[in-house]
């Protein structure tokens, strides 16, 4: 009975992978015919940083399923000093991401700059509309932020936001990592060694979704004693 039962599994494993690729086939041959235009993503979310911004968003119902939807990212100056500056040069909107994930980052950005952002959803049979939210880089105010013992962090602060940088190994894979925001202690760990790890001079209120790491190419940057 038991070669059997193992059959019947490896059976089952190669139906699997060949209605998987039945499926890739089919939207290869008549995605040209049955793709339609796709829905516009939807809750666009734009997270600011001192240096640039961290943009999500969801994938809007689905119009088809012979469809093939990436996403095209676009930004655009607001401020009325820094479109002087550019000129007629620069254009409406400069994209800044194409593919088919549903977030990405935009750096090396000034503090404190507004602009207009956009997303929207492509496919062979057409585009979306755009999504379009308004977002400024934060502040980094004169004389705070600067760069911890043995450059082991820096950081830079503003009345709202706090931003941690730690350096890390080029290869660090994000499983790795372990950052603990407690109410009066930060821990960062890497491969389980300690990298950072202090207590608070205050006490900090922080639910899920009020803080987020990302691994990020460059070294960390920063001011003062």
């Amino acid at each position: 009975a038991l070669p059997r039962l193992r059959h019947s599994a490896e059976r089952g494993s190669d139906s699997c992978v060949m209605a998987g690729t039945c499926l890739r086939l089919k939207r290869l041959l008549l995605g040209p015919l049955l793709s339609r235009a796709p829905n516009p993503p939807t809750d666009l979310s734009v997270v600011p940083r001192s240096d640039g911004f961290d943009v999500s968003w969801r994938a809007g119902a689905s119009t088809s399923e012979y469809n093939r939807d990436r996403y095209e990212v676009e930004m655009a100056p607001t401020s009325p000093r820094l479109l002087e500056l550019l000129g007629d040069t620069f254009g409406s909107h400069v994209q800044f991401y194409s593919g088919t994930d549903r977030a990405c980052s935009i750096d090396r950005l000034q503090p404190s700059q507004p602009f207009s952002i956009r997303a929207r959803c492509v496919n062979r049979a057409g585009a979306s509309r755009w999504v379009a939210v308004d977002a400024e880089t934060c502040a980094v105010p004169v004389g705070c932020g600067g760069v911890g013992p043995d450059a082991a962090y820096a950081w830079d602060q503003t009345p709202t936001h706090v931003e941690v940088r730690v350096p890390v190994p080029p290869t660090l894979a994000p499983r790795a990592v372990d950052v603990r925001v407690r109410p009066r202690r930060l821990e960062v760990r890497l491969e389980n060694r300690e990298a950072v790890a202090g207590d608070l001079r205050g006490e900090v209120t922080c639910q899920p979704g009020d803080f987020e790491w990302e691994l990020r190419a460059g070294a960390p940057r920063g001011g003062g004693p």
